[in-house]
């Protein structure tokens, strides 16, 4: 299942600008299609599971 960038901000609670950052790194796994950006609801989850290194997000 995939989220847009901005679902998963919203459900995270962060940014929509630091989401993309987390994805532009491939901390989390995405796919385009077309023009949207959808985030993989499976790699969000082990993300922030595994937590973030201070000063990473």
């Amino acid at each position: 299942m995939t989220l847009s960038v901005r679902q998963a901000s919203e459900l995270t609670s962060l940014s929509e600008r630091t989401m993309k950052r987390i994805v532009a790194r491939g901390d989390v796994k995405s796919v385009m299609i077309g023009r949207r950006r959808l985030v993989f609801m499976d790699s969000l989850q082990d993300f922030l599971e595994a937590g973030t290194p201070a000063g990473r997000a």
